[in-house]
Order: structure tokens, then sequence, then C-alpha cells
């Protein structure tokens, strides 16, 4: 219960801060960092993302704790990867890729990431 009320706190704190800073016009200050350095941070955000989580979509348990080491260390967890677990990552990808493809007008109400949790 301390968690959720801390995460509360936290939430409502963020909203005030964003109400003030709009407020004071403060999103003119992003115009200075330019969209590759974004571009850049994002892409290494995704790297260190993907780094962790293949290990978990194979089934195994990664010994590295370094996003670079992580990444050398998915051909080992590919030889010895949990074929069910892999299996149904597997899948989940694939509904995550190919959902945004249905035409179906009553299926596209149902978001990708809700289908693959359930």
């Amino acid at each position: 219960m301390h968690a959720y009320r801390c995460t509360l706190a936290v939430t409502v704190a963020t909203g005030f801060l964003q109400v003030a800073f709009a407020t004071m016009r403060t999103g003119v200050v992003s115009e200075m960092f330019p969209t590759t350095v974004v571009h850049g941070m994002l892409a290494a955000i995704g790297i260190i993302i993907m780094s962790k989580q293949s290990h978990i979509l194979l089934g195994t348990t990664p010994v590295a704790k370094e996003p670079l080491n992580l990444l050398l260390e998915i051909p080992n967890s590919l030889l010895h990867m949990n074929p069910a677990i892999a299996g149904i990552g597997a899948i989940s990808l694939a509904v995550l890729v190919v959902w945004p493809l249905v035409k179906h007008s009553k299926l596209k109400r149902i978001p990708a990431p809700l289908l693959v949790s359930c």
C-alpha cells in the first residue's frame, strides 16, 4: 500500500509540474536540443530495453548485467532457450506486428498490447 501511495504522490506532483511549466511557457526550451540528439538517446534506450528483454523472451536468465554484455550474450540465450516460452514470445511479437494490418473495424477496437497480454 505504501508503494501505491508513493506512486499516486509522484503522479500528482508530476501533474502540478506540467501545469506550472505550461503556464510559464517553458516548452520553448526544448527547441534548443537538436532532434538528432533526441533520436540518438531514444535509440540507446531502445537498445538497452531490447538487450534486457530478449533474454526474458527466450526464457533464459542472463549472467551479464551491463547492456553491451547482455547483447553479446544473446547467442548463448538462443542456444539455451526454453522452446515453450520462446514460442509464446514469438507469437506475441507476431501479433504486435500484424495487428495494425487488420482491416476489421470491430477487431481494431482491441489494442494489440491488450490482446497479447490476455
